[in-house]
């Protein structure tokens, strides 16, 4: 009896505070001054400085997921700028680990499907530097998608126009691209 009114207690004890434990270990996005200033550095491409920032930022603040997005500008840019296909492989690896851990983290936050749209989108544009333009394609469908999504889900969350703006310019131009292609072969 004694030893079945302990662990009754132990339970009572426990259960509520893995609760407590759990609620506080959530991930967020929290875009704060140290954010800022890292996501500056990479808009001036200075990758490293950012860099730096962000690593010291991710062992203090381990589950803030806006670091997640400001590394993936930088492994953007790299590609982007740099045009090597290892760079590019290690992008894709990069990327993937990245949607998978916001997908986990904080999903009532208009940041969780504008990131994964926004990381979706610069991996597809990094692709289409390779030629792959069918994936890039599918990937741009995909990150519209989810920005379509988000805007539906969050209508004050004007980030959003940004993205979807970019992806109905670049629509628009393939449809013109579409229609002179026609033309030539008709």
């Amino acid at each position: 009896m004694l030893l079945t009114a302990t662990r009754t207690i132990i339970v009572l004890t426990v259960i509520p505070l893995s609760l407590t434990l759990q609620l506080d270990s959530r991930a967020y996005f929290d875009y704060n001054e140290e954010m800022k200033r890292a996501y500056n550095y990479v808009l001036q491409l200075k990758t490293d400085s950012a860099s730096i920032i962000l690593n010291g930022l991710k062992v203090e603040k381990t589950l803030n997921l806006a670091s997640l997005h400001i590394e993936n500008y930088i492994d953007f840019f790299t590609v982007f700028l740099g045009e090597e296909k290892p760079d590019l492989e290690r992008f894709k690896e990069r990327k993937d680990i990245r949607l998978e851990r916001i997908k986990e983290g904080s999903v009532n936050s208009p940041f969780s499907k504008f990131t994964q749209a926004e990381i979706i989108l610069q991996y597809a544009i990094a692709r289409s530097k390779f030629e792959e333009y069918i994936r890039a394609g599918w990937d741009i469908n995909r990150a519209n998608n989810l920005f379509s999504n988000n805007q539906k889900q969050y209508p004050q969350f004007i980030v959003n126009n940004k993205n979807l703006s970019i992806i109905h310019a670049l629509m628009g131009s393939l449809k013109g691209i579409q229609k002179s292609l026609i033309k030539i072969f008709t």
